[in-house]
């Protein structure tokens, strides 16, 4: 207990020695510039007092304090306005020094470490000219603008309304300066080379991108370190966004054919596929194979193409679905929601995301296609419901494509009950007919029921279909519908009866109860191989037939085996897709043998 009181003096004579220094530091401070302030009346100003000023005068200084400039000169100056004048005064004097450096000078002295004691000096006085006036840097020299330019480009901060209007006004100057920078700092392998992300990424540099980026990648170095390949990167970027499709075009194509350096070859196969995939698509396949070093570069160079800025390229199918299958494997959906932090596996999750919808916009059957095929592969599990999701999405887009309003003509066919107008009304049609038959095989006074039956054992599937189809034909031949078996649809798979009225069809898909795909086949039959057809414009029709109620099949839907087949039809129909309800009709024939006493009845004269 007795220590505390004496610890507690040690604190407090601290704090009062420390305060006296800092006391003593700030009068021997107002001491230092009580005399070196009227050399600011002169264009060879003190040069540590003007360094010191600057510093202030632009907030780096670590005991600067106010808001504005004129806030920290005051704070600096202990209120001394009359020595804020002189201050502000000799800062403006040093843009008419003549021992300025060249802006060589200030790259070599840069690639040391070091930094000439003018830079902010020179940085500041740009910012008082251009508050007294914006347009008085057009009466500076040329040579005096690229010096504050270079002190700018090589240690930038904050961007003052000076520099942007620079940018902008003086592009081919920006670029001489950056033209020898850029090469310097590269050579040296500086990990943060000046303005390449501008260049890459911002809209105002992109007159100087488009001067300098195609000489910097050619004499870029075959052999690159890490540093390097960050800044190769970069530098592609700003040729992708900003250069001419021709000029892009040529050196890509020498890139590639003279590139040796594994990255550097993968980023500018990456480049080519989504410039001109119709050209370095199957080479970029071929050159990454299963190798993960190599995809990794591609993912690399794709993650920094995707940062805010860049221009958004429309890609086609086969690209989209390609990047889809490698770059989907190495992410996943459930990390694109998250917040805080975002992490490289989230900016991918999203890119992944992004090109995913892509493909689900596109009215293309190709599209449809390939979200099927990337449903089949097993590195995209993750992503399953995301694609099945723009998968319906695409069906829609292609529906609404391929939709043609009915003629007069056609409409009053379809009135007439004559051919129907479009698949819509053959769907409507031919669902219509099938009521018709499954009322005349389970209540028809000729038990139809009966000829789904071999003895005691229920029929093939195909020979069920086979007596399904002959009864149909007789509803629809007349009406001039022409109803086949196993039509054949898209990959080669075959629907069980293909309902016809040129140029349309709408496919039947039948199931017998025990069949193991029953509560399945809707999704991955009806919907995802046949339903996708341009002629049936995503209408279809599943059809089972219930002979026992012995299903084999778990339901899909978690519940009991149905008991009925007007239970069986409604759970069916629960599986269907919410978007697709009004296209997709389920249908349960029940072909069950009634029991004795019902059987002798109807037979009964």
């Amino acid at each position: 207990m007795s220590d505390y009181p004496r610890a507690d003096e040690e604190y407090f004579e601290s704090e009062r020695k420390h305060k006296k220094t800092e006391e003593e530091e700030r009068v021997q401070q107002l001491d230092f510039f009580a005399q070196t302030l009227p050399s600011f009346t002169d264009k060879l100003a003190h040069l540590g007092a003007l360094s010191e000023v600057a510093d202030v005068y632009l907030g780096d200084y670590h005991r600067a304090e106010g808001n504005t400039p004129q806030e920290r000169l005051l704070n600096l100056f202990d209120q001394n306005e009359a020595w804020v004048e002189l201050a502000q005064q000799g800062l403006r004097q040093c843009l008419l020094r003549d021992d300025l450096p060249s802006v060589k000078d200030i790259i070599d002295l840069d690639l040391k470490g070091q930094r000439y004691t003018l830079a902010a000096p020179c940085l500041a006085a740009m910012d008082l000219l251009h508050a007294d006036n914006p347009t008085a840097r057009q009466s500076l020299p040329e040579k005096t603008l690229g010096i504050v330019a270079a002190f700018r480009l090589i240690h930038p901060n904050a961007t003052p309304a000076w520099f942007t209007q620079l940018v902008v006004s003086h592009p081919e100057l920006i670029a001489r300066v950056l033209g020898q920078i850029i090469p310097a700092q590269l050579a040296a392998k500086k990990e943060n080379v000046s303005s390449l992300y501008a260049l890459a990424h911002d809209l105002a540099y992109a007159d100087i991108a488009m001067r300098i980026v195609p000489t910097l990648l050619q004499a870029f170095t075959r052999k690159a370190s890490k540093l390097q390949l960050s800044s190769l990167r970069s530098l592609i970027l700003a040729l992708m966004a900003n250069v001419d499709a021709a000029s892009q075009r040529e050196l890509i194509a020498h890139k590639i054919a003279h590139t040796t350096d594994v990255a550097q070859h993968v980023y500018w196969l990456t480049a080519g596929m989504l410039m001109a995939p119709e050209l370095y698509l199957a080479p970029t396949q071929a050159y990454l194979g299963r190798s993960q070093a190599r995809i990794s570069h591609l993912a690399e160079f794709i993650r920094e193409h995707n940062e805010r800025g860049q221009r958004v390229i429309e890609l086609p199918i086969p690209t989209l679905v390609f990047l889809i299958g490698l770059l989907g494997s190495t992410s996943n959906p459930r990390l694109v929601e998250q917040s805080g932090w975002v992490t490289p596996q989230m900016e991918m999750g999203r890119y992944v995301q992004n090109l995913i919808a892509q493909l689900g916009a596109h009215p293309e059957d190709a599209a449809g296609q390939g979200l099927d095929a990337l449903l089949a592969q097993v590195g995209l599990h993750a992503w399953e419901d995301v694609v099945r999701q723009a998968l319906y999405a695409q069906r829609v887009t292609r529906r609404k494509a391929l939709f043609q309003p009915a003629t007069v003509s056609q409409v009053c066919a379809t009135l007439g009950n004559l051919a129907p107008a479009n698949a819509a009304d053959l769907w409507a049609l031919t669902v219509d007919h099938l009521e018709q038959l499954i009322q005349e095989i389970r209540h028809g006074s000729s038990n139809d029921y009966g000829q789904y039956w071999a003895g005691d054992k229920p029929q093939l599937e195909d020979e069920c279909r086979d007596a399904l189809l002959s009864d149909l034909r007789k509803h629809l031949t007349p009406l001039g519908i022409a109803a086949e078996s196993e039509g054949r649809y898209a990959d080669a798979k075959r629907a069980d009866i293909k309902v016809i009225a040129t140029p349309h069809h709408i496919p039947i898909e039948i199931k017998r109860e025990p069949h193991p795909d029953l509560w399945t086949a809707i999704r991955e039959q009806l919907v995802a191989k046949y339903g996708r057809e341009s002629a049936s414009d995503g209408y279809g029709i599943y059809l089972v037939f219930w002979f026992t109620g012995q299903l084999k099949a778990a339901a899909s839907d978690g519940g009991a085996k149905p008991k009925t087949p007007q239970e069986l039809q409604q759970r069916l129909a629960n599986v269907v897709p919410e978007a697709l309800k009004h296209k997709i009709a389920v249908l349960v024939i029940d072909c069950s043998k009634p029991s004795a006493p019902e059987s002798q009845k109807k037979v009964k004269p």
